[in-house]
């Protein structure tokens, strides 16, 4: 039986309201790696920003990676690296894997079958970001 360690994250605007929230999955013993899991943007705040800017959602996700490399996994250990799958063919799954690789993470590729959604299997494209190459872009 695994056991395992799911924090959820939630960022609020300037008016406590809700702009988005996400799950990070902590590694099992031996492991350095979180998973982000749900990430989930407002429908309003998505694709917001100006063409030299950051969107809301890189926003968030820069936020939710400064805080997986910055604390400790459940029992102490230091993240060195997070993983993060985009369920192909759901609403908007292109724009999450941009959002993904335009916050420095590497597109590892598409695995096939991996997800059950209302009884379709469906592929997922899979991401990892290095602390190492998150602190050359800091």
């Amino acid at each position: 039986h695994r056991q395992m360690f799911i924090s959820l994250h939630e960022t609020k605007n300037l008016f406590e309201e809700t702009i988005g929230y996400c799950k990070l999955r902590d590694p099992q013993s031996g492991r350095n790696d979180t998973w982000i899991e749900g990430l989930v943007i407002e429908n309003e705040l998505q694709s917001k920003g100006g063409e030299n800017e950051f969107h809301t959602g890189s926003q968030f996700l820069e936020e939710i990676i400064k805080h997986a490399f910055s604390t400790p996994t459940h029992d102490g250990r230091a993240r060195t690296k997070i993983n993060a799958a985009v369920i192909k063919d759901i609403p908007n799954w292109e724009r999450a894997c941009g959002v993904f690789e335009k916050c420095g993470f590497r597109n590892l590729g598409i695995f096939e079958d991996q997800v059950d959604v209302h009884g379709e299997m469906k592929d997922v494209e899979v991401f990892e970001l290095k602390r190492s190459v998150w602190e050359e872009r800091r």
